[in-house]
């Protein structure tokens, strides 16, 4: 079959068929569905979703699972995650219907779904038959037990009022007991709210011996009162919360089905025995099985990869796109909001945050094309969260400067790992890249049956070794000790209670990412990052040149181009010391865009006689002349100058002031006072010389030995937005370390090499030149 052709010989752009579902190929990627056209976004009234013909996924088939088995289940899910759609659902269908006509109605919605095509008698056999009791925890924060209170009576009410109002007309006895304990418990319960607990378990009782049908509990947030308790009033919320669910989840005849969802499992066996028999179903719980061995909660919190292309898929048949722009939309929300494995093969999307982006790029055309164009999305996820949830953990982990370079590590791991993967095939990589973050995944052993508190992880992340990579082994729990005080967090516990809030993804059950680029801004603000975190994320400052320049003796390209980059960041970091946020920042750079075939970057190096900031360390057999040894190494030494020791202010330019700097007759020196001002210009020099010296004297250079034999040495002293740079070369001969005069740079005001003009106080000599005769 020929194609038709344009005047240039190439195929002509293909306008896209329409489509409700969405046949994905490959032997692992299953058809997807998608109903209803209009966009909305905050609602999770599932009935009304459908009834208003709203754009929705289709997760009807965890239905078939629910039912199946009859196990207490506790599923863990970070926010905004689809954890309270998904249980509404359940409700929905299952709970008991008013009328006859309501019955129908629902029946008719569900037989659209694909719960009906997987099982056509399933629909017709349980829906509208069981008694179900939801309840929600979601708005119980209290910052007092006075607030504790009333939001507990309002969210069981809630739970128990549609049933008051069904059985309020009804003269059996039973019934009428029932009501009027729980009337009675209304009115008692701002005096004593332990009288309440009660409430939930004797109306199983009696739903379940009215309707001849055993109950289904569901609870959405169960968590939220916990983690939001102050610590003075935390342990009388665990023990009503362990006299409110531990009954509900142990077995008991009245009960079929025991749900509970939450983010967070701190504490959670302190609520009490009935719990710790529950099956719990953390998103890593099957990340190293196939899909078909997974289960189906894998799959019914977050869109998989074929749902999203079908919701895209609509919005792209409404605009009119073309094929390629459509695939576009796609790797944008891929490169955004992909990232949470859930088995072999199939990572996650953030649902939040792909129906905002459906929603935003509906609105118009345009809006499409502009994410097409720039390949950037929103934050919509983290907007939900005001930016506290790290914050808040960090410091709770003490903000201690052993957290840094872990989180630059999982930073380069991440777009590491971005950088070795063929987005056409998703599930696996293209490269050999090993992820330095390993995973050890701590079962939980409570201490006594009913009041056993998380194990304390280890304080301390272990290293290991995998082909001559050094790895992190990190411990991730499936509970954790709570420990709300400033500094009381370890690294382990920082790192679990972020996976469970979505900060962190588990691959397989061994290895620890970030999940996507949104998250990726999260990450980014925390270490002081966030205002160069979309340039660093789109690419658009042509860093990739930037670490050519470097490496290519390009200096003063070197020096322009990392000025548009700190252009944002004069007025210094937010997180850690200047000093530690500048390695972090040119570690950063020169390990996302070098070869990581021919580079391994690091900080905070130990040599024989010292720590070089930042090693750009090559690797061996990496160098194009066949030799076995690595291309050129690299070596910074960063300075930090005092504050008190620079001026105030940046120094203000005239134009005449620009144009004495611009003239090269005139003396570097000269040019570098004009520009940073005379006091400022002295503190750096100072410190650039104190660098060089530094790196000489403690033999930093031998840190190549074996690997390299040129190396190309970077001192750079900076005070906020102000700074020196020196560049020199040096070659390895004889055993010996010497200066490389021929590749001596000469560089512009910026720049400040050894050989200062005359009259200006120098630095001790560098190594002597090499001789003719070597």
């Amino acid at each position: 079959m020929f194609k038709r052709a344009q005047s240039d010989g190439t195929a002509l752009p293909r306008k896209r068929t329409r489509s409700s579902t969405v046949n994905s190929t490959g032997s692992n990627r299953a058809s997807a569905r998608v109903t209803g056209n209009m966009v909305s976004v905050g609602k999770n009234d599932w009935i009304r979703l459908v009834r208003d013909k709203k754009l929705l996924v289709d997760k009807t088939d965890l239905l078939l699972h629910v039912m199946k088995n009859d196990s207490s289940d506790i599923i863990f899910r970070s926010r905004r995650f689809g954890k309270t759609m998904a249980l509404k659902m359940i409700r929905d269908f299952l709970n008991v219907a008013g009328t006859e006509e309501e019955l129908a109605e629902r029946k008719r919605l569900f037989e659209d779904m694909s719960v009906h095509s997987a099982d056509p008698t399933f629909v017709d056999k349980h829906c509208g038959k069981y008694p179900v009791i939801y309840l929600s925890l979601k708005d119980v924060r209290p910052t007092t037990l006075d607030e504790f209170r009333d939001s507990m009576a309002l969210a069981i009410f809630m739970a128990t009022d549609n049933w008051l109002h069904a059985i309020s007309d009804t003269s059996k006895a039973e019934l009428n007991d029932i009501r009027d304990w729980i009337n009675q418990m209304k009115s008692n319960m701002r005096n004593s709210i332990d009288d309440s607990v009660a409430i939930p378990t004797l109306l199983v009782k009696y739903l379940s011996r009215y309707y001849n049908e055993q109950c289904v509990v569901l609870v959405d947030e169960f968590d939220a009162p916990v983690i939001s308790a102050p610590e003075g009033i935390r342990e009388e919320i665990k023990k009503y919360m362990r006299r409110l669910l531990s009954p509900l989840a142990k077995d008991d005849d009245n009960v079929r089905k025991f749900i509970m969802a939450g983010i967070d499992p701190v504490n959670l066996n302190t609520f009490g025995s009935g719990l710790n028999n529950c099956k719990r179903y953390p998103l890593h719980e099957d990340s190293d099985r196939s899909r078909e061995s997974a289960s189906p909660y894998q799959f019914a919190f977050g869109f998989t990869e074929e749902e999203v292309d079908a919701l895209i898929d609509r919005v792209a048949d409404k605009m009119g796109l073309l094929e390629w722009q459509a695939d576009q939309l796609k790797r944008v929300a891929r490169k955004w909001y992909n990232g949470y494995y859930a088995c072999r093969g199939v990572r996650l999307y953030n649902p939040w945050s792909i129906m905002n982006y459906i929603e935003n790029i509906s609105k118009s055309k345009e809006n499409c094309l502009e994410a097409v164009k720039s390949g950037c999305a929103s934050r919509y996820w983290l907007s939900t969260d005001d930016k506290t949830t790290l914050a808040r953990y960090f410091n709770m982990a003490g903000g201690t400067k052993e957290l840094i370079p872990v989180i630059q590590e999982l930073v380069i791991d991440f777009l590491k790992l971005v950088d070795a993967t063929d987005e056409s095939v998703t599930e696996e990589p293209a490269s050999n890249y090993v992820p330095r973050f390993r995973v050890n995944l701590v079962d939980f052993k409570p201490a006594t049956q009913r009041f056993g508190d998380a194990v304390r992880l280890p304080s301390h992340i272990d290293t290991a070794s995998s082909d001559g990579e050094q790895q992190w082994v990190v411990s991730i729990a499936n509970s954790v000790q709570g420990a709300p005080a400033t500094g009381s967090l370890n690294i382990n516990e920082f790192m679990t209670l972020l996976y469970y809030h979505g900060y962190l993804s588990i691959k397989d059950k061994a290895y620890l990412t970030i999940p996507n680029y949104e998250v990726l801004c999260a990450w980014l603000d925390l270490i002081g990052m966030g205002s160069s975190a979309t340039r660093l994320i789109s690419g658009m400052d042509g860093r990739p040149v930037l670490v050519d320049h470097l490496l290519s003796g390009r200096y003063l390209e070197f020096i322009k181009h990392l000025e548009r980059i700190l252009e944002v960041q004069k007025q210094g970091f937010t997180i850690g010391t200047y000093e530690v946020s500048y390695q972090m920042l040119m570690s950063l750079m020169l390990s996302v865009f070098l070869d990581s075939a021919k580079y391994d970057v690091a900080r905070e190096v130990v040599t024989n006689q010292g720590r070089a900031d930042i090693v750009v360390m090559p690797r061996r057999g990496a160098a194009d002349d066949g030799s076995g040894r690595g291309p050129m190494g690299v070596l910074i030494e960063i300075k930090r100058a005092d504050p008190t020791k620079v001026d105030a202010d940046n120094y203000s330019r005239t134009i005449e002031d620009a144009r004495f700097i611009a003239d090269e007759s005139k003396d570097r020196t000269e040019r570098a006072c004009k520009r940073l001002g005379k006091k400022t210009f002295g503190c750096l020099k100072r410190l650039l010389a104190e660098g060089y010296n530094q790196t000489i004297d403690n033999k930093y250079l031998d840190t190549f030995n074996g690997c390299c034999d040129e190396a190309l040495v970077v001192v750079v002293s900076f005070s906020s937005g102000r700074y020196l740079f020196q560049f020199e070369h040096f070659k390895r001969l004889a055993g010996d370390w010497c200066l490389d005069t021929e590749r001596h740079p000469i560089v512009d005001y910026l720049a400040c090499p050894y050989n200062w003009p005359a009259g200006e106080e120098a630095p001790p000599p560098p190594p002597p030149p090499l001789s003719d005769d070597v």
